[in-house]
């Protein structure tokens, strides 16, 4: 059921699935991993809510990760949304290949990855990563919760 809400696009779906306890990497063996799922149906929406809710960046479907799915797809938005929550540019999927080598050349998505690659990654995007994997993906929503300024939790949010 979690998996035809997210193949379906529907993010009310997988967020009151979410919110009543659906682990957002349950993975089905011949379908892969929700976000994989999401990145491969491009339902950019559905990949934000996952991730959020602390799904595994890099868990896809065999060698293939979510970040592979969005560059075959060609979509820009789902692997932007996947760069800003840790995806692995360097990730080999069965074939051995990169992200960027699946990447149609001279798109945006090549572009994208290609200026991605020769720039590291902020102190501030570093820094919230590693934050939100120490907090755990089962305490992230008690992120508003913690007596911290707003600004700190929206940045820990992510939003």
């Amino acid at each position: 059921m979690f998996h035809h809400c997210v193949c379906a696009g529907n993010s009310q779906c997988v967020e009151a699935l979410l919110s009543h306890g659906q682990d957002p990497d349950y993975e089905v063996s011949h379908l892969g991993s929700p976000l994989y799922m999401s990145c491969l149906h491009r339902h950019p929406a559905c990949s934000k809510i996952l991730l959020h809710r602390g799904a595994s960046v890099n868990v896809g479907r065999g060698g293939d990760s979510p970040l592979h799915a969005a560059v075959r797809q060609d979509s820009v938005d789902q692997v932007s949304v996947l760069l800003d929550y840790g995806a692995d540019v360097n990730i080999r999927d069965s074939n051995n290949q990169r992200p960027v080598e699946l990447a149609p050349p001279g798109g945006k998505t090549q572009q994208l990855l290609l200026t991605f690659e020769v720039s590291p990654r902020s102190l501030c995007q570093l820094c919230r990563l590693q934050i939100r994997n120490l907090i755990g993906r089962s305490r992230l929503t008690l992120l508003p919760l913690l007596p911290l300024p707003s600004l700190l939790t929206q940045y820990l949010e992510h939003t």
